[in-house]
């Protein structure tokens, strides 16, 4: 991420100065904060956990772990390396299943609008689900963030802030 963006994300998020009604920095022009367990934040905002803004947070399983196997074509596999790291899907380095398979790995289908994070391998690469992937599964190198009540973009945007790129990275660390 380029310190443009971290500037941006800091303004908005850590330092409260997003355009207020105005286009005035909010904080800076007297918008009203309140109380939280993380200390002040803007009236009106609220502190969550990721679980309480979606609908379902899971991963994927391999195909072969379950009875499943590849295929030459068929149902879109998603692995970590067809997600660049701009967070675009690279078809080319597509696996596939077949029917059969995929029923198999209910909890793994993706659908429009899921976030999807690497959670394995190469860490930290995200991507939103588009209808040019459909259908498609993932395997468990690869989190499932679908939304319930927030934009995918958002959430992708949080899944790549530096402070959830470090936290995810020094955690797989420690756990190796």
């Amino acid at each position: 991420m380029g310190t443009e963006f971290s500037s941006w994300v800091k303004q908005w998020f850590v330092d409260f100065e997003f355009p207020n009604e105005n286009g005035d920095p909010y904080k800076t022009s007297s918008g009203e904060m309140i109380d939280s367990e993380l200390g002040e934040i803007p009236k009106g905002w609220e502190v969550s956990v990721i679980g309480d803004i979606c609908k379902l947070v899971t991963k994927g399983t391999t195909p072969t772990t379950i009875g499943g196997k590849f295929t030459d074509d068929g149902i879109n596999f998603i692995k970590v390396e067809s997600i660049s790291e701009s967070g675009s899907f690279l078809k080319a380095k597509f696996g596939f299943i077949d029917e059969e398979t995929n029923e198999l790995l209910k909890r793994s289908k993706i659908e429009l609008g899921d976030v999807l994070f690497s959670i394995a391998g190469t860490i930290g690469r995200v991507a939103i689900a588009d209808k040019s992937i459909l259908p498609a599964n993932t395997n468990q190198a690869i989190a499932i963030i679908r939304p319930k009540n927030v934009a995918p973009q958002f959430l992708r945007l949080l899944m790549k802030s530096p402070w959830i790129q470090q936290d995810t990275k020094s955690n797989v660390v420690q756990a190796v």
